[in-house]
């Protein structure tokens, strides 16, 4: 039996194509909240909405939890310091301490 792929909407013999079970899950995450949200710019997006819910559960790679292993040290060659988040940590550090003063 044939079905279409939820990433790329080929054909393929599993729910997903063998191109897109080599994107990282990062990608294809952009992949479903990309369709997902074309779905609900539709008129009526309740058909499309249930029809791409039916074929994600089909992807049983993607609905396993995440085993998260915490890092047990920072190796600055693998993991860079994310500036833009640095620069809100900052903004929201200061907010918090103008508040704390107000108390």
């Amino acid at each position: 039996m044939s079905n279409i792929c939820v990433f790329c909407n080929g054909s393929s013999n599993e729910a997903c194509c063998a191109t897109c079970t080599k994107l990282s899950r990062s990608q294809q995450f952009v992949y479903l909240l990309n369709k997902l949200q074309e779905a609900t710019a539709k008129p009526y997006p309740h058909d499309e909405l249930v029809t791409i819910d039916k074929r994600i559960k089909q992807l049983s790679f993607l609905t396993e939890p995440i085993t998260y292993t915490p890092l047990k040290h920072f190796d600055p060659d693998m993991q860079h310091v994310d500036q833009i988040a640095q620069t809100y940590l900052l903004k929201c550090q200061c907010v918090f301490l103008r508040c704390c003063r107000l108390l």
